[in-house]
């Protein structure tokens, strides 16, 4: 099985609510979603243009994770592609009058938290708080070798592969 490599910064299911069926009723719209478009602004070009949503919002390996050894790790994708899997199923059997489970409405929660943080400026601003704050972090945290010592034998070194969480 190949490890998808373009990573969706917006699902395609969410992208999808955005377009107008009415519009691609000649086009087999309800028989083929992935004819699915909808209207971009691009900066740019400064225009606005139909896309299909499978071909936007999307960035390389974005959710992949570098290992140690220098390779990528897929799991963060796959794990939010199950999310985005149930969240998908959720909406699409909501009804006005229909309510959710409580389980149902802790799966779509997730949802919507993962929403906020899955962005490039929520990357950005992380890296940007880590580049400041690592030196004072460091001290804060590790403020001599000893600390950091007992901080490694006290969890251990089961992986040398690199997990998030």
């Amino acid at each position: 099985m190949s490890i998808p490599k373009d990573h969706h910064l917006l699902p395609v299911f969410y992208l999808r609510g955005f377009c107008n069926g009415e519009m691609h009723k000649g086009e087999s719209h309800e028989d083929d979603p992935t004819r699915c478009r909808v209207f971009i602004h691009d900066r740019e070009r400064g225009e606005c243009r139909a896309r299909g949503v499978k071909n936007i919002a999307i960035e390389r390996l974005f959710y992949s994770a570098d290992t140690l050894e220098g390779g990528r790790d897929p799991e963060p994708e796959e794990k939010l592609s199950v999310l985005e899997t149930r969240a998908a199923r959720i909406t699409r059997n909501l009804s006005y009058r229909g309510g959710l489970t409580n389980v149902q409405r802790a799966w779509l929660a997730r949802f919507v938290a993962y929403m906020k943080f899955r962005t490039p400026a929520f990357r950005n601003w992380t890296e940007l708080f880590a580049e400041k704050n690592a030196k004072a972090l460091k001290e804060l945290y590790f403020p001599t070798l000893d600390s950091i010592r007992e901080y490694v034998r006290a969890r251990g070194s089961r992986s040398t592969r690199c997990r998030r969480r």
